[in-house]
């Protein structure tokens, strides 16, 4: 875990979160009997009293938003003289460094604590994690490739086992068309690169370039272990009038330009031991239209990373019913999205109905940005701490503090919490530890940035990291899930996030 760092603009520090505070520093040690100063022990808060005529002890990466000095040790009834008050450090963002402190000759002082810095505090202990969220290493294919020219048929209770070769889609119409190409949303592929009948089951596959449509299961079936680096529409779709259960059991996929999972069935879609990244949706049922209104979605998530998703999960409410647990998340702002029957978003979070889940069963990446937060629950994609035009979100029971995305692309994170009026209070963000993210995104290039020409949100832009000002926001060209129909990149404007 990264502890937070100063963000330095023209001189002045700049706070990325004001969620914790200094307290008292340990005592140094010394050398009595010389009147020598020794070195106080390194501490993660502000700088302690100097005692025994010895040196203050030298804070390290304390939580003290304002400069903490130590208190000066008293002297001894032996007559030594008083050590002097360790100097105060710089003032940083979660706790500067504290200067340390000077000490004189002479014989021993009595101990003294360190006072407690300025804007003193609880000290934040970093979020221990309840359980371990699944980042597996992405396969290599082996073996000789399978080249596919039309789709493949895995007979009724019948297993392939594609022993980790690399499968793909040859000759001319669906199975020509580059999956990896970008800005392809709905690619028009129909054809599926293998058809499940009902009890089949695809095994230890590694997808290629050129997969069309991925996956049909036309009944109960299960895929296990199978990789997709590029989708073109979907990677498996559960056909309409389907009453079978779907499961999905570790592998992984990226890039998804759209849907990962389409659920056309009113049977049952699993989905375990599963890592997603860069995709639209990890999970759609059916919307509107077509066989859409004789379906009825049961989803279930368990142990599933996303990483850059915008939507883990799109369900129709009073149709649909999902439930989640061990769910992993990072750039990734909404768990289950709640449609209405006219297919338009209505709102995310679990309602006990549509979308089950508890806030703890959630869990956002934390060491993949720069700081230590206490929480790591994903917060509502509607959560505000407010303003003169949107009012604070009204505290709820089961989530006292939450970690809410921020900066563009989502690709920073910032603690919310419930303060006394029963809102909450969201602090500012912190900046994402990957590079190129967090040098892009600091707050000195965003100040750097010249005025916006022709920038239209959501649209197509380069290069990457790219950032201007428009009006009061600053919009920067990044990769952002669920806007790739038209381009791997686009502009996302927000405001100020420092």
């Amino acid at each position: 875990m990264h502890l937070f760092k100063s963000l330095f603009i023209s001189g002045v520090a700049l706070c990325v979160v004001s969620i914790a505070c200094s307290d008292a520093g340990t005592n140094g040690t010394g050398n009595p009997s010389t009147g020598q100063p020794s070195a106080g022990t390194a501490t993660s808060t502000a700088g302690n009293a100097p005692t025994n005529n010895q040196a203050g002890s030298v804070a390290t990466a304390g939580n003290a938003t304002t400069p903490g000095g130590g208190t000066a040790g008293a002297p001894s009834s032996s007559g030594g003289t008083t050590g002097t008050t360790g100097t105060a450090g710089t003032a940083a963002t979660t706790g500067g460094s504290a200067g340390a402190g000077t000490a004189q000759g002479g014989s021993a002082g009595a101990s003294s604590g360190g006072s407690t810095g300025a804007g003193g505090g609880a000290v934040v202990t970093p979020y221990v994690p309840a359980w371990t969220c699944l980042e597996p290493t992405w396969p290599t294919a082996t073996g000789s490739p399978v080249m596919i020219s039309s789709s493949k048929t895995i007979d009724a209770n019948q297993v392939y086992d594609g022993k980790m070769a690399l499968h793909d889609g040859t000759g001319s119409g669906d199975f020509a068309k580059d999956c990896s190409g970008s800005g392809t949303s709905n690619q028009g592929t129909t054809k599926p690169l293998f058809i499940l009948k009902n009890g089949a089951t695809l095994q230890n596959v590694v997808m290629g370039k050129h997969v069309a449509d991925g996956i049909h299961c036309e009944g109960t079936c299960t895929i296990k272990n199978v990789w997709f680096p590029y989708v073109c529409d979907d990677a498996v779709t559960a056909m309409s009038d389907s009453s079978g259960t779907v499961t999905i059991d570790g592998g992984g996929a990226k890039n998804a330009h759209d849907k990962l999972f389409q659920d056309n069935s009113h049977g049952k879609f699993i989905v375990q031991n599963f890592y997603g990244e860069h995709l639209g949706k990890m999970y759609r049922a059916c919307g509107e239209g077509g066989a859409c209104d004789n379906t009825k979605a049961n989803l279930t998530m368990t142990n599933v990373t996303a990483v850059g998703v915008d939507q883990i999960a799109g369900l129709t409410k009073g149709r649909d019913t999902g439930t989640f647990s061990k769910i992993c998340t990072f750039q990734t702002p909404t768990i289950c999205e709640q449609y209405d029957t006219s297919d338009s978003a209505i709102t995310d979070g679990p309602d006990g109905t549509t979308c089950k889940y508890k806030w703890t069963d959630t869990q956002v990446m934390l060491k993949r940005a720069v700081g230590v937060f206490p929480t790591a629950s994903a917060c509502p994609n509607y959560l505000t701490s407010g303003s003169a035009s949107n009012p604070a979100t009204a505290c709820m029971a089961d989530l006292p503090q939450c970690i809410k995305y921020c900066l563009p692309g989502d690709n920073g994170i910032k603690m919310c919490d419930c303060g006394a009026d029963n809102t909450y209070k969201c602090h500012a963000c912190a900046l994402p530890a990957q590079e190129p993210a967090k040098t892009a995104l600091a707050p000195a290039t965003a100040l750097a940035a010249g005025a916006c020409s022709g920038v239209t949100e959501k649209k197509a832009c380069s290069p990457e990291w790219n950032i201007c000002k428009s009006d009061a926001e600053y919009c920067a060209c990044v990769f952002k899930p669920g806007y790739l129909q038209t381009a791997d990149t686009v502009w996302d404007c927000v405001n100020p996030w420092w």
